[in-house]
């Protein structure tokens, strides 16, 4: 393991016992060794204001957002930084970024049931189908190799996404974004009831979140509990109505048609 990736997770468990001073040491020597690591710039930033310390966590987390644009929790944690200074204007800019980026990150999960439609890929004219895969049995056991260490790769990949959420939750667990992301990461891995459980935290800490609304309807549909999901979206699309949030709207009207039909 690179010496950044180590000093980060002694970083994290260390913040997770709150021993904020030696979180602190460790996650700075992990961007000591790599200055762009943005999962340490992102938990330095929580120790930083758990430490009372917020012109710092703001400045670290203005770092994480340089150096990682798209990052939903780094915007999402400069705004709860900026509202407790007390920053109204700035606040309310970081939280409408972070909503743009999650409506951006919803958008690439595919359409508004969440599922991809693969087209069969024609064969060219004249061809065999035998004369368009690949020409010997070795070729077809290497692809089916790497497809198989790419799928490992993906469950290894989501697994640390959970692991990383869930540590998140842990160190803020008043943090509705950090519910959110854990929700929907635990969605993918269909672990359908812890899913529902941080999604339905991520609602009661911040009654307006519509894209934890969209996210939480998603999931109980997946779960079979359709009178639950129209309940849980049709408050979506109210909250949604009243903040002006078009899209995680018109995802979750068009949730509530199919329910209907």
């Amino acid at each position: 393991m690179e010496r950044d990736q180590e000093h980060y997770e002694r970083g994290l468990k260390l913040a997770g016992e709150s021993r904020l001073d030696e979180a602190q040491r460790e996650l700075e020597l992990a961007l000591a060794a790599n200055p762009g690591h943005a999962d340490s710039l992102e938990v330095l930033g929580v120790v930083f204001e758990r430490k009372g310390e917020l012109d710092r966590a703001i400045e670290i987390t203005r770092r994480l957002v340089e150096v990682a644009p798209l990052s939903i929790m780094g915007h999402a944690n400069l705004s709860r930084f900026f509202m407790l200074q007390g920053r109204i204007p700035e606040a309310e800019e970081m939280q409408g970024k972070a909503r743009v980026l999650g409506w951006r990150e919803q958008l690439t999960e595919g359409d508004a049931s969440g599922s991809f439609r693969i087209e069969s890929v024609p064969h060219p004219a004249g061809a065999e189908p035998s004369q368009t895969s690949n020409s010997s049995n070795s070729g077809g056991f290497l692809a089916a190799l790497s497809a198989g260490a790419e799928a490992r790769a993906d469950e290894d990949e989501l697994a640390r996404k959970v692991r990383t959420y869930r540590q998140l939750v842990e160190l803020d667990p008043e943090d509705p974004m950090s519910h959110w992301t854990l929700g929907k990461a635990l969605h993918e891995a269909s672990d359908l009831p812890a899913a529902e459980h941080h999604l339905r935290e991520a609602v009661r800490l911040d009654a307006g979140y519509s894209a934890a609304y969209l996210a939480l309807g998603r999931v109980l549909l997946d779960r079979g509990a359709t009178d639950a999901a129209r309940d849980v979206l049709t408050r979506g699309v109210q909250v949604a109505d009243q903040k002006g949030d078009l899209q995680p709207k018109a995802y979750m009207e068009k949730h509530l048609r199919q329910i209907e039909a």
